[in-house]
């Protein structure tokens, strides 16, 4: 836990005076006139004035000093953000696109770039089957709807499959899959490869010999896919040099793959497909998946674009040799990191010029120059921080303009190519080439953000110092079950001396943590591959000599019986349907519970509850004959049902009997207690 900031000094200038008069009685006894008219008195007020000066700076740190700190706890103050859109392509020909070609929103729109080759294929998506045998190709071209790539049984062989309705013909398809929640997936994707790195910097540095289980982060933690074409040969094959980044199709990515020369339009005879359409698909090889794997949509030549456009070279001009020269470029705001200086003196050229966003850590010899973004302000050092361009030097700087919350444009914004020397310089013919690529953009460009402040940087840092970094407690244990990157997990609860094989023995230095998807239904259980993700999580966040395990609940059936007194003229099936309803939502184990935050994991199912939940329901005067049956009971029970330490109850099929009211009633909401 951090400790908070200590003010070292508070005394204001009249408490120093006060201070240092009341001292004088006893340091100089002969000093009897304490006046405002004595000379001591006024050279203690001067004293007391520079050292209420000196207090008030002690309590201030230069921001220099704070950012020295923030980097011995390895954070520094992020830079503007650069957003990021994917944008797909229509053309009637085959033709390859380099990188780095230009894009805007209509009127006076932000600029995007492309940052990635692409080769472009006339085919056009036509048919969409998903695992389940439905067209699913309506969805798909919607856009807005979402649907299930691999149906909502997904097993081994389960296969999505895409038809297109002409040959590629070219070296190289590109695909984009989007899933509802594409901004989400972009802040998951950045966790997972942070611990990927991370788990693989730590074995280099432990045990660069022996090989740990670290999968790499674009693979399923469970499911294992395959990218198949119909072949000349009448079977399906393998793709090849596919990349796939999407996680068995659950998050959002590309897919590439280069094109076969034996692809030949139709299917096997078994698959009922179109014969005149060309198809790939995605075939499970072994695995599941907790929840059903959703698109939004799929689509081909698709290609990123970041709002970070390349803007023609500046010629800073000639320098003068003088300390913390300063120039001011054309266009702004400048991308971060983007800048590229070259120093010629004759013919003497300087390349290794290096942007810096401070002089914190420049030496008088590093060629270091600090820029500005948001002025587009370019500063060279002083001799003693940074060094100083040669006079008569040539100045000439590379950048590009852009980032910030601005490139966070809508959908179908990024729609007209930029007709412009720099396009026509990487295509020759681009004035001929550009009306006949139609772009599109389905979804939002996200991922655009300001400067972050120092102060920011100081509560990040805060922050990430509250966190505890090994799991030493129950708590820490189930906090870092919850943030396993990729992994759905929606509750966990860690055991402590619980060995699962031995539950009823005590286990001292054994932690168990029973994760439950966040996944529908009424008992949802993790795979051996979802366990095995949150294990691999928490054993690098452990304690030494902790032994540990991550389970699965069991589930403990329980049936309601029950009568139920209605009010008078009340529906008697519908408050039956209420009442239902009503239990399995309070026996959920993800949103039930008396809390309604889902059922603690080993708490006993209490008839009490039970009787004040079905007696609250509106319409209902009283309940009798109240029982519980958990697994194992002939009858229903008149207490509570007992769940073991691991376990979670399951809504099971209640009986409930209605009882309308008669026509001339006593109103009497008390009975005899039906429980011996």
């Amino acid at each position: 836990m951090p400790l908070p900031k200590p003010i070292l000094d508070d005394r204001n200038f009249e408490q120093l005076v006060e201070e240092s008069r009341n001292l004088l009685p006893r340091a100089a006894p002969a000093w009897t006139d304490h006046n405002i008219s004595d000379p001591g008195i006024t050279q203690i007020e001067l004293l007391a004035w520079l050292c209420e000066m000196d207090l008030y700076r002690l309590d201030r740190t230069p921001d220099e000093a704070v950012r020295g700190f923030l980097r011995l706890a390895g954070i520094t103050p992020a830079p503007a953000q650069v957003a990021q859109a994917v944008v797909t392509i229509a053309t009637a020909m085959q033709q390859s696109l380099p990188v780095g070609l230009q894009l805007r929103a209509a009127g006076d729109g932000p600029v995007f770039q492309t940052i990635e080759a692409v080769d472009l294929t006339a085919a056009k998506l036509v048919a969409v089957i998903n695992g389940a045998g439905d067209d699913v190709t309506l969805l798909n071209e919607a856009g807005a709807a979402t649907f299930l790539p691999f149906g909502t049984d997904a097993k081994s062989d389960t296969a999505c499959t895409l038809g297109f309705d002409a040959p590629f013909a070219s070296p190289s398809v590109r695909l984009q899959a989007w899933t509802p929640t594409p901004e989400a997936d972009a802040g998951t994707r950045r966790r997972l490869v942070a611990e990927y790195e991370d788990a693989e910097r730590e074995r280099s540095e432990t045990c660069p010999v022996t090989l740990r289980d670290n999968p790499p982060w674009w693979l399923h933690y469970d499911v294992r896919t395959v990218w198949e074409y119909f072949a000349a040969d009448g079977v399906w094959k393998a793709l090849p040099d596919v990349v796939d980044e999407t996680r068995a199709l659950t998050l959002t990515g590309p897919i590439r793959f280069g094109v076969p020369a034996d692809h030949v339009p139709g299917g096997a005879a078994s698959d009922g497909l179109d014969p005149s359409l060309h198809y790939v698909r995605c075939r499970i090889l072994h695995g599941g998946f907790e929840c059903a794997s959703r698109l939004s949509l799929i689509a081909v030549n698709a290609v990123p674009a970041a709002h970070a456009a390349d803007v023609p070279m500046a010629m800073l001009g000639v320098s003068r040799g003088h300390a913390q020269q300063r120039h001011v470029l054309p266009q702004s705001p400048v991308v971060p990191s983007s800048t590229r200086l070259t120093v010629t003196l004759g013919a003497d050229v300087e390349n290794d010029w290096r942007e810096v966003r401070e002089w914190d850590l420049s030496g008088p010899h590093d060629r270091d120059y600090r820029v500005e973004p948001e002025r587009a302000l370019i500063e060279f050092g002083n001799g003693h921080r940074g060094a100083v361009a040669a006079a008569q030097s040539t100045l000439e700087l590379h950048y590009q303009v852009g980032g910030s919350t601005p490139g966070n444009v809508q959908a179908r914004s990024l729609e007209i190519w930029l007709d412009a020397a720099h396009n026509q310089m990487l295509l020759p013919n681009w004035s001929l080439l550009a009306p006949t690529l139609v772009l599109q953009q389905p979804f939002a460009a996200s991922g655009g953000a300001e400067a972050e402040s120092l102060k920011a940087a100081v509560a990040r840092a805060i922050e990430t110092a509250s966190k505890a970094s090994t799991a030493l407690t129950l708590a820490d244990f189930e906090r870092a079950a919850l943030e396993t990157p990729g992994v759905p997990v929606g509750r966990a609860r860690a055991l402590a001396n619980y060995f699962p094989a031995l539950p009823c023995f005590l286990a001292a230095g054994s932690i168990s943590v029973v994760v439950i998807p966040d996944c529908p239904g009424p008992r949802p259980m993790p795979s051996d591959g979802m366990r095995a993700a949150v294990h691999r999580h928490l054993a690098r966040r452990r304690s030494p000599g902790t032994e540990l395990h991550v389970i699965a609940p069991g589930y403990v059936t329980v049936r309601v019986f029950a009568k139920l007194h209605a009010e008078r003229g009340a529906v008697l099936d519908a408050l039956r349907d209420i009442a239902i309803a009503a239990l399995d939502a309070y026996l959920n184990p993800l949103h039930g519970g008396p809390a309604g935050e889902g059922w603690p994991v080993g708490r006993d199912v209490y008839r009490s509850e039970v009787l004040a939940l079905l007696a609250a329901l509106p319409g209902v005067v009283s309940v009798t004959g109240l029982g519980l049956q958990g697994e194992g009971d002939d009858e229903p029970r008149c207490g509570n049902v007992p769940l073991c330490k691991d376990n979670l109850p399951a809504s099971g099929a209640h009986r409930l009997v209605i009882a309308g009211a008669p026509p001339l009633r006593l109103i009497d909401r008390s009975h005899p207690h039906e429980c011996p």
